[in-house]
């Protein structure tokens, strides 16, 4: 979990006192390491699980702080959104039924936090992505009102000098921005770690740095952001985007993001990677520190190595290497990986957690010398393909490009069952877990593929915002029986009406893909795009794209028919200026009685000047409300 005790970095001496302490930890450090200072004999794994908050209608609920303040376990705490919260499970011992007792505290954990959510109206569900976020839940008022988080956006934004950028292009594109970090808080993961030991250190990380493409795909689960079908695994590109202080004023200087799978193998040390995230990024935070870690590591002692774990903190591997204190007071290092989605359902997380704990144990052999063997631009590679397309991917492996379902069945499964054997798991359940990643690779599908097949099957029916919605509530249903992704049968939507009555918001049910003109387009292009298209309104915009008019079928036609030249005439001549709008989260029934007290036949909805769709009575119609007009 995250240090809250700390600041932004505000003064130059600020800066260099703490930086002391940084180059100070990273001595200490390689005095540790050098003397085999380090905890022997012992192995841990634990997890982190990040969560969202739904209402009753599977939208975002940003009651985590509130939350929070009811429960007295602090392995529950915050996440940067308020619609998210997160679980930090205990370390377990390897040995015969570590997992089981890891799946049986994640299953304690998650009914109570729902029960603590209950008050509040909420409840939580395992996904990547959450599919119902709208960018209205992104603004900073969402953030957690906590100093660590604050002082993060503010030194991101400070640093990158302006507003962060979103571009992701898959089978939708979007391109959006924020003036916050928000966007980070779309993402959820389900966050593993394993202790290891020193001199094994090099070769397991990097095996995880390569087995990590075929895992990654295997596991995926948001391929869905604010109604878009991106990635697969969208939060990869995303989450590198969202704190992303890069600008293009040098494009011939090799800049690392802070979120990144990283930049080459390691091949001597842990210290390595710290040593890099020094040297590459700018200090973001600072705390207050009195330790000497270099005086406590030469007396013997463990220091806690505040300032490099600060840092670390801010540095967004995708498998990060971690120093911690266990119990007994001996320093341990940890190997945390990050980009393995949650859910999409809490046995699928333990089935990934098998899987990837099993591949891990076999890495002090198999990762020997592969930084000598294999280029890191394949690792880099294999890992941005398998987010982009999933389970459907192929890998280049072994020197040839191999599909992952037909990789996974070969050749790691078999490895990842020696793994766990070799780490005295109890048979029943590596055959439990690795039966559904077996099963998974048989049907070639994971909750990213039944999100996207479903979706699309909702959007021949719905609206984005209700298939979406749908879609939502459906993964929750199935989440709560615990069933395994490759066994979810498909959506079955209720009825249009009774959702209509029961959900009745415009921002839910109105057409966003908005045919508009300009307002200096010629009356011609109207009528052209009205015959094309069947419609009977077209919003007009401006440069800025705010929306400035309305052109109906009828005011087109008054005009038609009175002046021979109407073709020549400009559409600001002729638009409805004086508009009736509606924001989003107006109710159905409001929105009905706007058409009928109006006498109009659409409303546009907006969020300050830009339209966000259009709702007409033909739509009100469809969903059996009465229009009088």
């Amino acid at each position: 979990m995250g240090d809250f005790a700390v600041k932004y970095v505000r003064h130059t001496k600020e800066r260099e006192k703490f930086m002391q302490h940084l180059i100070n930890d990273i001595k200490a450090l390689d005095f540790l390491l050098e003397n085999d200072l380090f905890e022997k004999g012992a192995q841990r794994i634990g997890a982190e699980q990040e969560l969202s908050l739904i209402d009753p209608v599977a939208r975002p609920s940003c009651t985590g702080p509130q939350i929070l303040e009811t429960t007295e376990d602090i392995r529950v705490t915050n996440e940067i959104g308020q619609f998210n919260l997160e679980v930090n499970l205990d370390p377990f011992d390897i040995g015969p039924d570590c997992l089981n007792k890891m799946e049986k505290q994640l299953a304690e954990m998650m009914d109570y936090v729902n029960l603590k959510a209950k008050p509040f109206n909420s409840q939580v569900i395992l996904t990547g992505i959450l599919p119902t976020l709208q960018s209205k839940h992104l603004t900073f008022d969402h953030i957690t009102p906590e100093k660590r988080y604050i002082a993060l956006s503010q030194r991101l934004h400070e640093m990158r000098g302006n507003d962060f950028e979103i571009y992701i292009q898959g089978t939708d594109e979007l391109q959006t921005k924020l003036d916050s970090v928000l966007f980070e808080a779309c993402n959820t993961s389900f966050q593993l770690h394993l202790q290891v030991d020193p001199k094994d250190f090099v070769n397991q990380y990097n095996w995880a740095q390569w087995t990590a493409a075929p895992i990654l795909a295997i596991s995926a689960n948001s391929p869905l952001l604010l109604e878009k079908e991106l990635w697969m695994e969208t939060r990869i590109a995303l989450f590198q985007q969202s704190i992303d202080t890069r600008t293009p004023y040098n494009t011939t200087r090799y800049r690392q993001p802070r979120v990144s799978l990283g930049n080459d193998w390691i091949y001597n040390s842990a210290s390595e990677i710290f040593k890099e995230q020094v040297a590459r990024f700018p200090l973001l935070l600072t705390k207050d520190i009195k330790e000497d870690a270099l005086s406590l590591a030469l007396q013997g002692k463990s220091p806690k190595l505040k300032a490099l774990r600060t840092h670390n903190g801010t540095v967004y591997s995708w498998n990060r290497a971690c120093y911690g204190i266990s119990d007994n007071g001996q320093p341990h290092l940890r190997i945390e990986t990050r980009y393995i989605p949650s859910g999409p359902s809490m046995i699928d997380e333990m089935a990934n957690f098998a899987f990837w704990l099993g591949l891990q144990q076999v890495g002090y052999q198999e990762g020997k010398e592969l930084n000598k063997r294999v280029s890191f631009k394949v690792a880099r590679e294999n890992f941005l393909k398998a987010a982009r397309s999933g389970i459907h991917t192929e890998l280049n492996w072994d020197g040839k490009y191999q599909k992952v379902c037909a990789l996974t069945q070969e050749k790691l499964l078999p490895m990842a069952k020696k793994g766990l054997e070799s780490y005295q798991i109890k048979s029943d359940d590596i055959d439990r877990y690795l039966s559904i990643i077996e099963k998974r690779m048989q049907k070639c599908t994971n909750g990213a593929v039944w999100q996207v097949q479903n979706y699309r099957k909702l959007l021949e029916r719905w609206s984005a915002p209700i298939a979406i919605q749908e879609l939502t509530k459906a993964m929750l249903e199935r989440q709560e029986d615990n069933i395994p992704v490759h066994e979810w049968p498909d959506v079955k939507s209720a009825p249009v009406v009774s959702l209509a009555r029961k959900l009745s918001l415009v921002g839910q049910w109105m057409t966003t893909d908005v045919f508009t003109v300009h307002e200096d387009d010629p009356l011609s292009l109207v009528r052209a795009v009205m015959e094309w298209k069947k419609i009977r309104h077209i919003p007009v915009e401006n440069d800025k794209g705010a929306l400035v008019g309305l052109v109906t079928q009828k005011n087109y036609e008054a005009i038609s028919s009175v002046n021979p030249d109407w073709h020549s005439l400009a559409v600001k001549e002729i638009m409805v200026k004086d508009l009736i709008t509606a924001e989003e989260e107006l109710s159905l029934e409001e929105a009905v009685k706007l058409l009928e007290d109006n006498q109009i036949g659409c409303l546009p909805i907006i969020r300050g000047q830009q339209l966000l769709g259009i709702i007409t009575d033909t739509d009100m119609k469809a969903l059996d409300y009465k229009i009088n007009n």
